[in-house]
């Protein structure tokens, strides 16, 4: 979809806004973003639940038989279905899928093992090394798995681990001066989790580079009365890592940001919300949830509090006839967000295809038979291009001239050179 401005040589008697509006089944667009959803749940299941979505695949688990979870992964549709299940398991789901992969847990001889696949059941790997009397597995992300390890000392907490498909490379990251340490999320170089401290027992965001000694405490660990106590990093993307942080005397979650040090820092957490949490991240877009009037809305970043944009409350379903959903993953790859989660119990992927900002003529100002043109839009989550036309259906080019930003707000200052002239915002 794009909005398309045209400008005649008499631009003050010929304007107009030009939107392009397609039917297509299956759709729902509000105006900022259009929403498309799959139902995932096998007829058979009592319960699905879907955890991790991306463009071609889904994973989670469902209630087989009534009896037991078994690990799922879809391709889109529910009859894609493939029952990730290992024979000697009593339990089994998926926690996260990236690239073909699926990592989660398996209950196995009453142990929580940590769960790996390629796609199949029978491509099973037990990822718990010898030395923990249990494991789970976290994160994906290329030839790498995140998660804990409970060392088999029961004085100690769980430690951040890293496997490469196999229990023989697992990497026990843990740094030591603290009392214990999840990972979260990898991106196959960097891995992102928390760490517990001793004696307060408050939990810090952490980064590692595939070390124990690589660690660095993202934090901030901050004490006083205005400021973090917590923080939590579950997302990492390019070069920054996403999560959540509680102030000192709040019981809220608040979104974060970081981008590889404790100086990094942001508050992700929007003006108005009660709550809200940072579940995914790229170089240049966050998304994640936050409660305003009392509503869980799905929202996405650009890097700053100022710069969130509310897409609308989860649980009607974003307007696409969901009632009850409830997400449990979220995604990003370019201007989509791919959510997986549940409709009473039921499993649900969800595509959200962010739209452009609407472009809008601010002002027109002729000056030695030259008209200049000022064009401008808000940030709805959607980087964008303006791009200038002598016709609307080709020749489109970056438009020159100068660009201003005022918070959210955007404008361009454009000098219309040709007799007729089509400005539109094409997203990245």
């Amino acid at each position: 979809m794009i909005r398309t401005i045209r400008m005649s040589s008499r631009i003050w008697e010929k304007t107009w806004l030009l939107l392009a509006v397609g039917s297509v089944a299956g759709l729902q667009v509000n105006g900022q973003i259009i929403v498309t959803w799959a139902n995932l749940h096998p007829a058979s299941a009592w319960y699905s639940y879907a955890n991790a979505a991306g463009e071609t695949q889904q994973a989670g688990q469902y209630y087989y038989n009534g009896t037991t979870y078994h690990a799922a992964l879809w391709s889109g549709t529910v009859g894609s279905m493939v029952d990730l299940h290992p024979a000697a398991a009593a339990t089994s789901w998926v926690d996260a899928a990236a690239a073909g992969q699926q990592v989660g847990y398996a209950s196995i001889a009453g142990k929580s093992r940590a769960a790996f696949w390629a796609g199949t059941a029978a491509s099973f790997v037990d990822l718990t090394p010898s030395w923990a009397s249990s494991a789970e597995a976290l994160g994906v992300g290329s030839a790498q798995q995140v998660g804990w390890c409970d060392p088999t000392n029961p004085s100690s907490g769980v430690h951040a681990v890293l496997w490469s498909g196999s229990a023989g490379s697992c990497v026990d990251l843990h740094p030591a001066a603290w009392k214990s340490s999840q990972a979260y999320a990898t991106t196959g170089s960097i891995q992102v989790g928390g760490v517990t401290k001793y004696g307060s027992g408050n939990e810090y965001a952490g980064l590692w580079a595939g070390t124990a000694a690589s660690f660095v405490e993202l934090g901030p660990e901050w004490w006083n009365s205005t400021s973090v106590v917590w923080t939590r990093a579950v997302a990492a993307g390019g070069t920054n890592q996403a999560g959540f942080y509680q102030l000192y005397n709040e019981f809220i979650t608040k979104a974060a940001m970081w981008s590889g040090s404790s100086q990094s820092f942001v508050s992700l957490h929007p003006s108005g919300a009660t709550t809200s949490s940072a579940l995914a991240t790229t170089d240049t877009l966050q998304a994640g949830t936050a409660t305003i009037n009392g509503q869980v809305c799905l929202g996405v970043w650009r890097g700053t509090a100022q710069s969130f944009v509310n897409l609308g409350p989860i649980n009607s379903g974003l307007g696409a006839g969901l009632t009850n959903l409830e997400v449990r993953g979220i995604g990003i790859q370019g201007n989509t967000l791919y959510l997986a989660g549940d409709v009473s119990s039921q499993a649900v992927a969800v595509k959200v295809v962010l739209l452009p900002p609407s472009l809008h003529l601010a002002g027109i100002q002729s000056q030695g038979g030259a008209q200049t043109v000022t064009l401008a839009w808000t940030n709805n989550g959607v980087s964008s291009v303006l791009e200038s036309g002598d016709t609307p259906n080709s020749g489109w080019k970056t438009a020159g001239g100068v660009r201003i930003t005022n918070a959210n707000s955007y404008a361009a200052i454009v000098t219309n050179t040709t007799s007729i002239q089509f400005f539109r915002l094409r997203a990245n």
